[in-house]
This record gives C-alpha cells, sequence and structure tokens, in this order.
C-alpha cells in the first residue's frame, strides 16, 4: 500500500512497509464536513460506546425499503490507472450490495461502480458524480440514501478529503508520483449534496485509512470550519477506523476487515438480542468489536471505527 502525502499543491505517493494490505483514504474532513464538531444534536465516539443505546427501545423509525424511496450507491476502486492497486475494495462493494438485498433493498435501487466491471458501472469522476445527482434528485423526504466509497485517497493542504476514482489524474517525477486533485472527488462535493437533499435517512460508510497527510507548507496550512448540518435528520456517518489509524485487508475474510463484518452485521450477525432487528447502531457495535479484535490479534494494530449521527438510531432491519 501506498502513503500519499501532498507536496507543492500535488501528492506525492511513496511506498509504506508491507505488514499488510491497507486503506489509504484520509477522511478526516468527510467527518467533520458531516457534522463531528461540537455542534449540539451530534454525536461523535467510539462505535462500540455505542452499542446499547437502543437497549430495551422499539419505538424506531425503519428505512425505506420501498423501490421509489430508496436508493445506494457503491463505490469500490482497485485498479487504478497511475495508482498503486488494492485488493478487495470491488470485492466489498459486491458483497454489501448483496447484504442490501439480503435486508429488503431492491436491487434496481443500489448502483454499484467497480473495477473490472462493465464500462456502465466503471468507477469514474463523472459517472461516480452524475449516479450520486441521479440518486439524490430522485429521492423523498421519506427516502433512504446509502453512500458507501471505498479507495485510494488523500488530504489536501487544507484539510479536505478526496477520494480517488479510477481515472484520477497521477504522474511519476524522478520515482516520485503526485495526484491532481481536481481529477479526485472531494468528499465536500459529497457532503453539500447530502446536506441539501431531504431525505429522510441518509447514511455514508467510508472503509479507508485516516493517516493524515504530511505537508511541505504545513505551516501555511489553513484549518477548517465546518457548519452543522441542520437538522441532521436521520444522518449517519461510519467510518472504518480513527485519525492516525490503518483500515486493513484480511485475505482469510476475503476482504477488508471492517467491510466484512460490516456486511455480517447487516445479515444479523450485529442482532445480539435474537428478536431479528439490527439497528444502525447495533451493526455500529458489532463491526467496532470485530474490528478492533481483528486488526489486533493479526496486525498487532489498533483499528477503530468511528461514528457519527444526529442522536436518533434506526431500524436497519426491524425485529
Amino acid at each position: 500500500m501506498s502513503k500519499i502525502r501532498l507536496f507543492d499543491g500535488m501528492f506525492e505517493v511513496s511506498r509504506a512497509p508491507k505488514r499488510g494490505k491497507r486503506r489509504k483514504t484520509s477522511i478526516w474532513a468527510a467527518f467533520a464536513l458531516l457534522g463531528a464538531s461540537t455542534f449540539g444534536g451530534v454525536f461523535v465516539g467510539d462505535a462500540a460506546s455505542q452499542e446499547t443505546a437502543t437497549s430495551g427501545s422499539r419505538a424506531l423509525a425503519v428505512v425505506a425499503k420501498d423501490a421509489e424511496k430508496c436508493g445506494a450507491l457503491l463505490v469500490g476502486v482497485d485498479e487504478y490507472e497511475t495508482l498503486t492497486p488494492l485488493l478487495y475494495a470491488s470485492s466489498d462493494v459486491r458483497k454489501l450490495s448483496a447484504a442490501l438485498g439480503e435486508i429488503g433493498f431492491p436491487d434496481e435501487t443500489i448502483r454499484t461502480f467497480v473495477s473490472g466491471g462493465s464500462i456502465r458501472e466503471r468507477p469514474s469522476r463523472a459517472k461516480i458524480l452524475a449516479a450520486l445527482d441521479e440518486i439524490l434528485a430522485a429521492s423523498g423526504p421519506e427516502s433512504t440514501v446509502l453512500i458507501a466509497l471505498s479507495g485510494h485517497g488523500f488530504e489536501t493542504e487544507n484539510g479536505d478529503a478526496a477520494f480517488c476514482p479510477e481515472d484520477v489524474d497521477a504522474k511519476t517525477v524522478d520515482g516520485k508520483t503526485f495526484v491532481k486533485s481536481e481529477t479526485a472527488i472531494l468528499i465536500e462535493e459529497v457532503a453539500t449534496r447530502l446536506r441539501k437533499d431531504d431525505a429522510k435517512f441518509k447514511l455514508l460508510i467510508v472503509d479507508a485509512c485516516r493517516e493524515p497527510a504530511t505537508t511541505e507548507r504545513s505551516a501555511d496550512a489553513k484549518a477548517r470550519s465546518f457548519n452543522p448540518i441542520p437538522e441532521p435528520n436521520g444522518v449517519a456517518f461510519l467510518q472504518s477506523c480513527e485519525s492516525r489509524e490503518f483500515s486493513w485487508e484480511h485475505p482469510e475474510l476475503g476482504g477488508g476487515v471492517f467491510s466484512a463484518f460490516f456486511a455480517k452485521g447487516l445479515r444479523g450477525a450485529a442482532d445480539s438480542d435474537g428478536d431479528g432487528g439490527v439497528s444502525f447502531l447495533d451493526v455500529c457495535g458489532y463491526v467496532s468489536r470485530k474490528t478492533q479484535e481483528r486488526a489486533l490479534a493479526v496486525f498487532k494494530s489498533k483499528q477503530t471505527p468511528r461514528v457519527l449521527f444526529d442522536g436518533s438510531d434506526f431500524w436497519l432491519t426491524e425485529p
């Protein structure tokens, strides 16, 4: 895997020691953009600590599963034109798509963009943003919108997180690889669209590393200011690791550690009381425990999933 760091307005990619595969998107800016701040009504914290938040409660809303009321955009990029390939991002997206189908999402509402697929589903910048706009345009006040991103990324000198589509522009100079930020997808672009949309439930799930970028101009970097989401109304964000941690892939699981347990949680493994119900925070608690255990046991490394939500838990699968 590779470490990506800012350098003179571009992003230098250098080899990291191989201890196992890890995903390399720094998403601290995305975390903050979706409300990770001191604003009232928004919770940020270790997913595991929220596991029992719904214990004893059955008065939760249920995400829309009707074809006309839900849409999912799943992006997994393994193969890049100019960057080091990954192993399991596309596979994880396909597994997540299958898991969503099992809990009630109609197949026609799930849009996938993965490496190695048809031309229609190749994860290019234009196709991803166009699909996002289409899904949001079709959503309404009772809709559910789910976005999942997995692949390379970086963080700009201003703290903006960016996701690398398949066709991101990079070049190698004197053995160093540089990525042009304008050819990537700023998480701010995704967050802005989510904030403007009136869907009842909006979920963003990211399986990627959060090692911060280093910069030659760090002294000149500007601190970002983030606006709270007016009435979050079901916005929920689950990320695969905490700041300065790696998000690991494991061949034994055939995918990313976080993604593998997330899919299992959706399929019922997160149902700790056996009533058939799986809520968003049930999944958060399950994936956090399992991810931390596996990362520590296999990679001798911390990987701590983090959750952001507006205080309103909701059922993904009803009891």
